[in-house]
């Protein structure tokens, strides 16, 4: 990892902690690492899995679930602590991403009872 992505990386992690954090602009910032995430992935080869587990806020055991299963669904391959895009299937896979994004923020709801 070269030095200006081991600063971008702390500086995009300063940027996460002090929004969430300090401010509580959680639902604002989640929107943005969406569309983040979205960009890194329309202009890179590859991505470090652990940013991207860090952006998606998922613990270890289901990042390498979805992971995998994404990179089988997807032709996406793991290279050391890399994800490389397959381009052709980009859009599909930022569409179930979207969608698992909202599955989880419907587990995230409180139940109402009648």
């Amino acid at each position: 990892m070269s030095f200006s992505s081991i600063a971008v990386s702390i500086t995009t992690f300063t940027f996460i902690y002090y929004f969430k954090v300090k401010l509580g602009f959680s639902d604002e910032l989640k929107i943005f690492e969406r569309n983040k995430l979205e960009q890194i992935l329309r202009v890179s080869e590859k991505i470090n899995l652990e940013i991207m587990r860090n952006i998606l806020e998922l613990d270890q055991k289901t990042f390498q679930e979805k992971i995998i299963d994404y990179s089988k669904q997807y032709g996406m391959k793991v290279e050391g602590n890399n994800l490389v895009i397959k381009k052709e299937n980009l859009d599909d896979f930022l569409k179930s991403l979207e969608a698992q994004f909202e599955e989880w923020e419907m587990e995230k709801q409180p139940v109402k009872k009648i």
